[in-house]
């Protein structure tokens, strides 16, 4: 069963979780992941044969489509602001997705994921920044989360705010599906041009959700 970096996988249970793969090892037999949705999620390691057990019996399907595709925005779609702040954060954690990306500890073990290798570096940040470890950590999270890439780890409260706004004049119920709400949403805006409103809207909304 071929399964990649960054795939998305649901269960097909009550909760309908959504899984991101962030790392697999070189052995193939052991994966991280992290819960996509989930406001306080970490990565955990699972078994291979575990994943590929759940997603044969049916407990679990790959997802085509990655629900944070929409935030791969270039930097003339931000604002300058928008741009400065994420680069703020993204130097929080710069240091600590260097370790990943360099295998940090014994090559294709995941240290960075275990414990005591990312408790070590996080406080390593906090030194470092002397932002708060809550901060640091909410950083990784979004960083992990929406596919690993400085783009789509920075998110703005202005979206949530606008995003409803837009959804309740569209009529739309808010626990439809999140593309289908974004398309309606940028359609809204693209046939509006009141008082410079519309840009803004937009901008805002290629942001994504807190």
């Amino acid at each position: 069963m071929k399964l990649c970096v960054n795939q998305l996988f649901q269960w097909n249970n009550e909760g309908a979780r959504i899984e991101r793969i962030l790392w697999i090892e070189d052995a193939g037999q052991r994966l991280v992941t992290i819960d996509v949705t989930d406001k306080q999620a970490w990565p955990s390691f699972i078994e291979r044969s575990f994943l590929e057990r759940h997603i044969t019996d049916g407990s679990i399907h790959l997802l085509d489509s990655d629900m944070y595709e929409y935030l791969r925005q270039p930097d003339n779609a931000l604002t300058l602001s928008d741009i400065e702040q994420r680069e703020r954060a993204w130097r929080v954690i710069a240091d600590i997705v260097a370790s990943q990306q360099e295998e940090t500890g014994i090559p294709g073990n995941g240290a960075i994921f275990q414990s005591p290798t990312l408790d070590l570096l996080v406080q390593a940040a906090v030194e470092r920044t002397g932002c708060s470890k809550q901060w640091i950590c909410t950083c990784l999270r979004r960083y992990w989360q929406r596919g690993q890439l400085i783009l789509m780890m920075f998110l703005g409260r202005s979206v949530r705010i606008w995003t409803t706004k837009l959804l309740k004049e569209a009529d739309l119920a808010i626990s439809q599906d999140l593309q289908e709400l974004l398309q309606v949403s940028t359609l809204m805006i693209r046939s509006r041009n009141t008082s410079g409103v519309a840009p803004s809207c937009f901008t805002r909304i290629s942001k994504g959700y807190l």
